[in-house]
């Protein structure tokens, strides 16, 4: 029965090849039969980052995202929500069809409409009478 061995510098290299393509240190612990906490002290002596290690890639954010190469949640979600991880939401003022906009100045068509449908919704709130009677007159 042959007995093969590693030398020390192999079986570190193993190490740090698995934990990079994505193996965690327990299970490569498991497998070359070291615990999880000797596999983390050589990957991390071979200058591999840990995951703790990671900033988020939005400039002057310090959070660590939960993936590598990744945003952390809120930037991430800005991203999905506006397409720039550093976005915000548009003002009301800023999006068509909102009475913020027809009040900063705008008249085009959806603007003109959101307006007379705000107009049309107090005098129905205030003035309940005046629906009645149109209801009746028509």
């Amino acid at each position: 029965m042959t007995l093969v061995t590693m030398s020390d510098e192999q079986r570190n290299a193993e190490m740090v090849r698995r934990y990079e393509a994505g193996e965690n240190l327990a299970t490569i612990g498991a497998r070359l039969g070291f615990t999880r906490e000797r596999v983390r002290q050589v990957v991390k002596q071979s200058g591999a980052r840990m995951p703790w290690e990671y900033r988020c890639a939005a400039e002057g954010c310090e959070t660590s995202p939960r993936a590598p190469r990744r945003y952390c949640y809120a930037h991430q979600r800005r991203l999905e929500l506006y397409g720039d991880p550093l976005g915000r939401r548009p003002l009301l003022r800023q999006q068509h069809g909102t009475i913020a906009c027809y009040m900063d100045g705008c008249s085009c068509h959806s603007c003109r409409r959101a307006e007379a449908d705000r107009r049309l919704e107090y005098e129905h709130r205030v003035h309940p009478e005046t629906q009645r009677y149109r209801a009746r007159g028509s």
